[in-house]
């Protein structure tokens, strides 16, 4: 009786000493993980700043060049265009403004 409560305290100890070695194998490995997973978000987060930037820097020359007075110099300087005189405009009438009362 006495062989068999001591093979049975071995096991338990052994079985105990496994458990031990697993749990913390297991938090080694989720450790680690957790460090993988931070440098990613660290990461992710610089990304996010400079699409942030490159956004504003975007923003703020679609506003410089959406300008009237800008896209009206473009106009003028490199597509020649300019504003007819009152003798080069000319009104079309279609069949619908022919049907309305004066």
């Amino acid at each position: 009786m006495f062989k068999f409560s001591v093979i049975i305290q071995w096991v338990s100890i052994i079985i105990l000493l496994i458990a031990v070695f697993i749990s913390a194998l297991a938090v080694v490995i989720t450790r680690y993980h957790s460090r993988v997973l931070f440098i990613e978000l660290q990461q992710l987060q610089q990304q996010r700043d400079k699409l942030n930037e490159n956004w504003g820097q975007l923003q703020l020359e679609l506003s410089t060049l959406a300008q009237p007075q800008r896209i009206e110099t473009a106009a003028r300087e490199k597509l020649l265009l300019r504003a007819p005189n009152r003798e080069e405009i000319v009104i079309l009438r279609g069949e619908s403004d022919d049907k309305r009362p004066n």
